[in-house]
C-alpha cells in the first residue's frame, strides 16, 4: 500500500486520497512516487547543451539555509559578468514569491536584466503537496518539467550577450521535500539531471544534514558542481550575526574533508549574515567577490565536463571493443554517447551540427579544454527498446534500487561464498524457492554471475541426474556420448559449454574452433500475426514429421493469441487433440533417429541425456513464440524417457513475457530452471539457477569431487541479492509463477494495433507477449534474412530520428518496455513503429 504524505491515515483505494488527512498519493507508483511515470512513461526532453549557457540546480540542505539569498547572489554575479540570466522557481508556496523577492533584492539597476519567472505557484506557505491540496490544485510532475523545460528554452534562445548565459533554478525546500504531486523533489527533477549546487547547513547539527543530502544526490545520479556555505566566506559583518551561523566555517572545513575525494568544491560565500528584519543589500555587495568566484567556477567547471563528454564517443571508437559489433561498418555517427539514465530512456548526448570536428580534435588530444570554445550539443531522450539487453525491469535510475544495492554493499562489501550465507543471499533462495518461481517444485537455488554461466550449471546438473540414474555412480561408460534435446534457432549463452547446445549459427560457426554442435535440434511450430490472421506455422521439415505422426492436414488458425494459449481448450477438441498427440510422437521418433544414426566422432554410441528449452519466446534467434502445446509435448515426451528437463527462462522468466515462469503457461515443471535479465531489476549481474532436491541428491557422496565444482569469485555476491529481493518485491513476486494460472499480463494491444501492423505489406509477421514486441519485415527479392540481414537496420536508423534505440536481430525489430511501462506509452511506441514501416514500403 502507498504510504500517506502526512503519515496519518489509511489509503483510499479507488480515490487514490489518504481517508484521514486526503492527502494524494499515487496508487500507481512502484519505487518512488512519480518514478514511474516521469521515467517510464513517455517523458522525451531534448535538452540543449552549449558550452556558454550554464545552466545550474540549486538544493537546499535543508529549510532556512539560504537558498534564495544564495541565488540572487549568483544573478547578480551573472549580470556583472554581462551574461543573460534567468532565475527559475518552478514551485512556489506562499504570497510572495521567491522570485519577486530576488528581482526586489537585486536591486532596480538589475532588475530589468533580469529574467525571472515562477512556474507554479500556491497560496499556503507549506509544503508544495500540501498546499496543492489546500488550492484545490493538481499539477503532475509532466507539467512541472515541461514548463520548466520550455521555459529554459526561452532563456537560452533569448541569450543576446556573446558571454552567453546562466539559469539558474531554485528548488522549494529541501532535496526530499515532496513536489505538488507528493514526488520527491530529487525524484521530480531526476529526468532533466541538472548540475546542482548545494547550499550546505550552516548551523548547529548542519554537517550530518549537509553530508547526508549529498548522499541523497549522489545516488540518484545527480552531479553536484559544489557545495556553498553562507557565512564562512570573506565578506564582512554588516549587522548583528545569527548566533548559529558561528558554525559555518567549521561546517564548511568538516564537509571539504568528507568530499575531497569526489572532487567536488567547497564555496565559502560571504561573512554573516544580517538578522531576518535587516536588508540584504550591504551585504550581498560585501559579499560580491565571493559570488563571482563561484559563479566562474561553475562555468568553468561546466565548460570541462561539456567538452569532456562530447569527445567520448570518438575516444571510445580507438579504445573499446564493443560486444556483437563490427567495428570495420560502424558508421562515424554509429556511437550513442549516453549522459545518464532514467526510467527507459537513455539520454545521449550527441554534438550539434559543426562541432564534430572539435569532438575529434578533442578526442584526438585528449585535452578536454582545447576545444571548449566550440563546444555544444544537447541531451537527446532515446527509448531503450532493447531495455539494455533485456535486463530493465524496474527503470533506469531507479532510486530504491540503489538504496538497496548500497546498504549491502555498505554492510557487506564482497564474502567468498563457499559454505558461507549471509541475509541477502539466503532470503533471495527462499523467495526464488519457496515463494518465486521455484514454488512447488524447486529445493535448492545455486547462484552464477549470468545467464550463460547459469545455463552451463544447469546443463551440468541436468546430464548428471541423467547419467546416475541410467549408469550409477560411476557416471556414462567410455563407448557412450551424452548430449541433450534442444530447439532449432535456440540460443543459450556464449560459455563454450552452451555454444553447442545449438546448430550451426552466425553465433557459434566463426567465433570458436571447438565449437561442435551436441544435441537433437528440433524446430519449433510458431505463432504470429500473418496477414491479419493468428496463424501457427511449422518448416516443411517439421510439418512432414507431424503429419506422419498423425497431426490434422492442416496447422490451425485462432481468433487470437488468448486461444492459442488456452491449451485446455485445444486439448478438448478433436482436433487440438490429435495435433499434441502428433507432436509428441514426432518427437519420440526424432529422438529414436538421432540415437540410432548418431555417432560421436570416436565411434562411441551418443545418448539424449536431458531436454534444454527456451520456454515460449526464442529470443536471439530472431523472436519467434513456440506453439506453447508444442514445447508442452515435448516435456511430456522427455518425461516418459526420464530425461531432466532444463527451462532457460534468462529471458523470458520474471514478468518478461507476462508470467513470473512460462510453466504458468505451458503447466508443466521443469527439474531445472535458469533466471537472471531481470532477476535485479536490470542493475547488477546475477543468475540464478534453481533445481529439484533430486538433481541436487544427485551430487551427493562421500568425497568432494563427487560434489558439484562450478563456480565464481563474486558468487551471491550481496549487493546482487538485495538488488534482486528489491526488484523480485517491486515487481509483484511471490505468485508462485504456478501452473495454476496461466494469465499473461499485456503491455501492447496484440489484437488490434500489433495484429494491424501485420497487415503491411512489407511485413512477415508481428507477435507481442508480456512486455516485448516483435516484428518481422520481409527480406527484399533475394536478400534473405537471418542476422546478418539488412532490413532491420535501415528500420533502427529511422527509429532512432523518432527517439527510440532499437538494435535489430537481422530483419527483425523489437522493442521492450518495464512491467509497468503504462500501456499509454506503449500505444505511443506502436504508432511510432508503425509509422516506420509504413515509411519503408
Amino acid at each position: 500500500m502507498p504510504f500517506c504524505l502526512t503519515a496519518l491515515g489509511r489509503l483510499a483505494a479507488k480515490s487514490g486520497r489518504c481517508t484521514s488527512c486526503s492527502c494524494y498519493v499515487n496508487t500507481a507508483r512502484r519505487a518512488v512516487s512519480g518514478y514511474a511515470a516521469a521515467g517510464n512513461g513517455h517523458f522525451a526532453i531534448t535538452v540543449p547543451r552549449k558550452d556558454n549557457d550554464v545552466v545550474i540546480q540549486v538544493y537546499g540542505a535543508n529549510t532556512g539555509v539560504g537558498k534564495t539569498v544564495v541565488g540572487t547572489g549568483l544573478c547578480s554575479a551573472a549580470l556583472r559578468a554581462t551574461l543573460h540570466t534567468s532565475y527559475i522557481k518552478p514551485v512556489q508556496t506562499g504570497a510572495e514569491t521567491d522570485a519577486d523577492a530576488v528581482a526586489r533584492i537585486i536591486g532596480p539597476d538589475a532588475r530589468a536584466a533580469l529574467q525571472a519567472a515562477t512556474l507554479f505557484s500556491f497560496t499556503s506557505p507549506t509544503s508544495p503537496h500540501l498546499a496543492a491540496l489546500e488550492d484545490n490544485r493538481v499539477v503532475s510532475d509532466a507539467e512541472v518539467l515541461q514548463a520548466l523545460v520550455a521555459q529554459l528554452d526561452k532563456s537560452i534562445s533569448t541569450s543576446s550577450s556573446q558571454q552567453g548565459s546562466f539559469s539558474l533554478i531554485e528548488t522549494s525546500g529541501g532535496v526530499l521535500s515532496p513536489g505538488p504531486s507528493g514526488t520527491l523533489q530529487a525524484d521530480l527533477f531526476r529526468p532533466l539531471r541538472l548540475p546542482v549546487l548545494l547550499v550546505g547547513d550552516p548551523h548547529l547539527g548542519g554537517i550530518g544534514t549537509t553530508l547526508s543530502v549529498l548522499e541523497s544526490l549522489r545516488i540518484r545520479g545527480y552531479t553536484v558542481a559544489g557545495v556553498a556555505f553562507m557565512g564562512a566566506g570573506s565578506g564582512p559583518e554588516v549587522a548583528q550575526p545569527d548566533e548559529d551561523l558561528k558554525f559555518a566555517c567549521g561546517n564548511a572545513d568538516a564537509v571539504e574533508r568528507e568530499v575531497a575525494t569526489l572532487g567536488i568544491p567547497v564555496f565559502r560565500i560571504g561573512g554573516a549574515l544580517p538578522r531576518p528584519d535587516a536588508p540584504l543589500h550591504a551585504w550581498h555587495a560585501a559579499s560580491a567577490r565571493d559570488f563571482d568566484e563561484v559563479v566562474a567556477a561553475l562555468r568553468a567547471q561546466w565548460r570541462r565536463e561539456l567538452a569532456d563528454a562530447l569527445t567520448h564517443a570518438a575516444r571510445a571508437r580507438r579504445r573499446l571493443w564493443w560486444p556483437f559489433t563490427q567495428h570495420a561498418t560502424l558508421p562515424r555517427d554509429g556511437v550513442t554517447n549516453v549522459d545518464s539514465a532514467y526510467g527507459n530512456y537513455f539520454h545521449s548526448l550527441e554534438s550539434a551540427a559543426g562541432a564534430a570536428a572539435a569532438e575529434e580534435d578533442g578526442a584526438q588530444s585528449n585535452d578536454a579544454a582545447a576545444p571548449a570554445a566550440r563546444m555544444s550539443g544537447r541531451i537527446l531522450p532515446l527509448h531503450d527498446a532493447p531495455a539494455s539487453w533485456w535486463t530493465q525491469g524496474l527503470g533506469h535510475g531507479n532510486p530504491e534500487l540503489g538504496l538497496a544495492v548500497a546498504e549491502a554493499a555498505g554492510r557487506y562489501g564482497h564474502l567468498l561464498f563457499p559454505g558461507t550465507t549471509h541475509a541477502p543471499a539466503l532470503r533471495l533462495a527462499e523467495e526464488l524457492v519457496e515463494r518465486g518461481p521455484g514454488a512447488g517444485w524447486a529445493a535448492r537455488a545455486f547462484f552464477t554471475d549470468d545467464g550463460s554461466t547459469g545455463m552451463e550449471v544447469a546443463i551440468k546438473m541436468a546430464l548428471r541426474r541423467f547419467a546416475l540414474d541410467r549408469w550409477g555412480a560411476d557416471g556414462a561408460p567410455p563407448n557412450f556420448k551424452l548430449e541433450v534435446i534442444a530447439q532449432a534457432g535456440c540460443y543459450h549463452g556464449d560459455t563454450l559449454g552452451v555454444m553447442d547446445v545449438a546448430e550451426p549459427s552466425v553465433f557459434n560457426a566463426r567465433q570458436h574452433p571447438w565449437y561442435a554442435p551436441r544435441g537433437l535440434f528440433l524446430e519449433p511450430p510458431t505463432l504470429a500475426w500473418r496477414g491479419g490472421r493468428y496463424a501457427l506455422r511449422a518448416s516443411p521439415a517439421a510439418a512432414a514429421a507431424f503429419a506422419a505422426a498423425g497431426a490434422p492436414p492442416a496447422l490451425p488458425v485462432f481468433a487470437d493469441r488468448a486461444a492459442a494459449f488456452d491449451l485446455e481448450a485445444r486439448l478438448s477438441t478433436t482436433e487440438g487433440a490429435a495435433l499434441a498427440r502428433a507432436y509428441e510422437a514426432a518427437a519420440h521418433a526424432a529422438i529414436e533417429a538421432h540415437e540410432a544414426a548418431a555417432a560421436a566422432p570416436d565411434g562411441a554410441r551418443v545418448v539424449l541425456g536431458a531436454l534444454v528449452i527456451e520456454p515460449l519466446l526464442l529470443g536471439a534467434g530472431g523472436m519467434h513464440l513456440a506453439d506453447p502445446l508444442w514445447q508442452r509435448a515435448l516435456v511430456d515426451a522427455a518425461r516418459a524417457r526420464a530425461l531432466p528437463v532444463v527451462y532457460d527462462e534468462v529471458f523470458s522468466g520474471l514478468w518478461r513475457l507476462g508470467v513470473e515462469s512460462c510453466r504458468a503457461a505451458l503447466r508443466r515443471d521443469p527439474d531445472v530452471a535458469v533466471y537472471a535479465k531481470l532477476l535485479t531489476g536490470g542493475l547488477l549481474p546475477l543468475c540464478a539457477t534453481l533445481a529439484a532436491e533430486r538433481v541436487f541428491d544427485a551430487f551427493a557422496g562421500d568425497s568432494k569431487a563427487a560434489a558439484l565444482l562450478h563456480g565464481h569469485s563474486y558468487t551471491a555476491h550481496p549487493a546482487g541479492c538485495a538488488a534482486a529481493l528489491h526488484a523480485l518485491a517491486a515487481s509483484g513476486g511471490g505468485s508462485g509463477g504456478g501452473a495454476s494460472g496461466a494469465h499473461m499480463a499485456d503491455q501492447w494491444d496484440d489484437s488490434g494495433a500489433v495484429r494491424a501492423l501485420s497487415l503491411l505489406p512489407n511485413i512477415a509477421r508481428a507477435v507481442s507477449l508480456g512486455t516485448v514486441l516483435a516484428i518481422e519485415i520481409q527480406s527484399d527479392a533475394g536478400g534473405g534474412g537471418g542476422y546478418d540481414a539488412g532490413a532491420g537496420a535501415v528500420a533502427a536508423a529511422a527509429l532512432r530520428e523518432r527517439g527510440v534505440l532499437a538494435r535489430p536481430l537481422g530483419n527483425v525489430i523489437y522493442c521492450m518496455v518495464t512491467p509497468d511501462t503504462p500501456r499509454e506509452e506503449c500505444a505511443r511506441l506502436l504508432a511510432v513503429y508503425k509509422e516506420v514501416l509504413e515509411s519503408l514500403q
